[in-house]
């Protein structure tokens, strides 16, 4: 008997969540550019209730390292301004390719590497077995991103 509704709630979250293998942010626009040094492409701003998101295409050898995924979050925070940016940028989400389906741009859940919480300041791993769980510190804030960026907190 108790078999019945463990059944039902596991078909119930099964289709809860069919159809939900793409993240689809609504971006600012403007707010993409492409970086050499380290390279990474950032694909935009999503703007939810004030605050932002940054969502950054990016290798995975760049993405799932401390330093250099240091180095990409602290060039996306020096870049962020009121004028270019969203005045509160509070995480990136890492991944590593786009996809023009079903609408552009489209990031296929399977394909993130992780993503940067601003009031932790860790960055969260996901990506591959080695990977996936982990987490690094970020940045140092004081002197790398606070003297350029301004966190109005919600």
């Amino acid at each position: 008997m108790r078999a019945v509704p463990a059944l039902v709630l596991l078909a119930t979250a099964t289709s809860a969540t069919a159809g939900d293998e793409f993240q689809l942010p609504v971006l600012r626009p403007g707010s993409s550019y492409d970086s050499a040094d380290p390279p990474y492409q950032m694909v935009g701003v999503e703007e939810r209730d004030g605050l932002c998101r940054a969502w950054v295409v990016a290798d995975a050898d760049s993405a799932l390292h401390q330093r250099s995924v240091n180095r990409i979050i602290a060039r996306i925070y020096a870049r962020a301004s009121p004028t270019q940016s969203c005045p509160n940028l509070l995480g990136v989400n890492f991944y590593s390719s786009v996809r023009s389906e079903p609408t552009f741009p489209a990031f296929r859940i399977t394909d993130e590497l992780g993503s940067y919480d601003w009031a932790a300041n860790k960055t969260y791993f996901l990506g591959t077995e080695k990977t996936y769980g982990g987490w690094a510190y970020g940045p140092v804030r004081a002197s790398a991103l606070r003297s350029n960026y301004r966190l109005e907190r919600p």
